[in-house]
Order: C-alpha cells, then sequence, then structure tokens
C-alpha cells in the first residue's frame, strides 16, 4: 500500500485510514514524501542545474525531517515498524507517486486531499487528479479522518452499462474485507431519462453479469449527477463512494459531465477510484 504524504493533516487522515486497511490485510505500508524540484521551490525561471549540491542537502533535510514525523507516527500506531517503509523522491508530486506505485506493484495508493480551493497546488486539487486518472492501481483518497473506517457502507453509483471486470473484481473484493453492504445508485438524469421498467431490467442485467450480492438498489432522479451522489451519500450515511475512472479519457464520465471529478473533490467521505483498465 502507497501512501503519499506532506505530513499535513490530510495526509495524516488518509495515513490513519491506511493504517486501518493495512490491520485487516497485514499489508505493508510504504509511505512517499515527494519534494518538487528545485526550480519550482524556488520559483526559478528556468531549471537549476548547478546548486553546489543544494538539492542533495535539502533532500538530506527532508528526509531527517520525514523519519521524525515517521516515528512519532509509529508512537500512535500499533503497527510492525518492519512493515512500515519510508521514501524520500525528487521530481513531479503527480508523475512521481504513480512511477512509484507501478516501481513497488502498489496494490492501493491513499491519498489525502482538500477538495478545490485557491492555492491548493501541492498535494491536493490537480495532483489528486492527476494520480487517479493515472494511477495503476485503486485509489482512495481521504479528505476527512472517519472515526473508525468501517466500511460498513459502499455506494457504487453506475450507469447500469458494461463495466470493467478488473475493477468490479477489485471493488468485490473491498467490498468483502469487511463485509460491506454495496448501494448500487442509478442516477436518471436529464440526459437519456429512463423509465422505471427500463432501469430495472438493466439493473437485473447488471446485477447478474457482474456477480453483486449484498446490496440495496437505488434511483435517483436529479438534475446534477454529481450531486445526486453527494446527496445519496449523506442520505445513506455510507462510508465511502467508490467509482469507476477511465485513464485514457481522464477521469471517467458515467454520464455527460466531470462528474466523479466533482465528487473526489467535494466528498466529506472517502473515495475509491478503480481504473477502467485495471486487468481481471
Amino acid at each position: 500500500m502507497l501512501v503519499p504524504t506532506d505530513f499535513s493533516i490530510f495526509a495524516q487522515n488518509a495515513l490513519k485510514v491506511a493504517f486501518q486497511l493495512a490491520r485487516k490485510t497485514e499489508a505493508d505500508i510504504t509511505l512517499l514524501h515527494v519534494m518538487p524540484p528545485l526550480q519550482k521551490l524556488l520559483l526559478a525561471p528556468e531549471p537549476i542545474t548547478d546548486n553546489n549540491g543544494l538539492e542533495a542537502i535539502l533532500l538530506t533535510q527532508v528526509r531527517k525531517y520525514a523519519e521524525k514525523q515517521l516515528a512519532e507516527t509509529l508512537q500512535k500506531q500499533a503497527y510492525p515498524a518492519e512493515k512500515i517503509h519510508l521514501l524520500v523522491q525528487t521530481g513531479d508530486i503527480a508523475p512521481t507517486i504513480v512511477q512509484m506505485a507501478r516501481d513497488i506493484e502498489a496494490d492501493m495508493i491513499v491519498m489525502g486531499t482538500q477538495g478545490t480551493r485557491p492555492l491548493e497546488e501541492v498535494w491536493v486539487g490537480s495532483n489528486a487528479e492527476k494520480v487517479v486518472r493515472l494511477a495503476p492501481c485503486p485509489v482512495l483518497t481521504v479528505r476527512d479522518h472517519p472515526q473508525n473506517f468501517i466500511m460498513a457502507k459502499i455506494l457504487f453509483p453506475t450507469d447500469l452499462k458494461k463495466a470493467s471486470p478488473g475493477a468490479i473484481i477489485r471493488l468485490r473484493a473491498f467490498q468483502g474485507l469487511t463485509d460491506a453492504h454495496l448501494h448500487l445508485l442509478f442516477i436518471n438524469s436529464r440526459y437519456g431519462f429512463l423509465s422505471q421498467e427500463e432501469i430495472e431490467r438493466r439493473k437485473a442485467h447488471f446485477v447478474l453479469e457482474h456477480h453483486l450480492d449484498n446490496y440495496t438498489f437505488h434511483s435517483l432522479a436529479a438534475w446534477r449527477e454529481e450531486s445526486g451522489i453527494l446527496m445519496m451519500a449523506q442520505k445513506l450515511e455510507v462510508d465511502m463512494i467508490a467509482l469507476i475512472t477511465h485513464q485514457r479519457q481522464g477521469l471517467y464520465r458515467f454520464f455527460l459531465g466531470s462528474t466523479a471529478e466533482e465528487v473526489v473533490n467535494h466528498s466529506q467521505r472517502p473515495v475509491l477510484t478503480l481504473g477502467a483498465s485495471l486487468p481481471a
């Protein structure tokens, strides 16, 4: 499990959730801190090549700080120290996270997000979206820390069309970690409004095709898909929202808008994104 961190409160929230997940699977946790290139840190107009070892000095200091923060975290978390690894890298944040996930063959990335607000360019906002879009594995974005991340209820919005087998397999595996109840949600939007009879027909085929069980189906008429999803998440008091993404076209627009991006950016609950290209 890969957990990118800048040791902010948002990254700490994600790390707490990662620990809770890791305890269920006895997974290793790799903490990754990415230091942007000197050019970006110093706001230089051109790449800095002759820096008299400044980058190496900064990396050493950053690693010492990261190790100190990690030691303090381990004192608060009852988790074997030998199953936690610390990496400090230099580079552009999102591409470095994605590449590290490939290098260590991470099963999941768990990262904090603060949503989209002004001046949130470094670890949140666009970088979280890029990681979700490009990651080779599922990504769990965490905004606030749930007091007890038990995953008893998962909201899974769907257009009831054929979904990626690899993504569905991982969704079912995630559901099985705590025997979570799946809430399937179809948003009957202004784009291609369906009759209740047609919705039921598609739902029956979707559930049968993807071997889903332990679920409840909901259909909601809403003007904006993301608003309907967030409203149902609150109404049902779910622990997490799961979305399928399509990496080749950015976040998967499972209707006609930027629904998934809006949900990732504005959900107070953790959001699990599953790439449509994940192998079955």
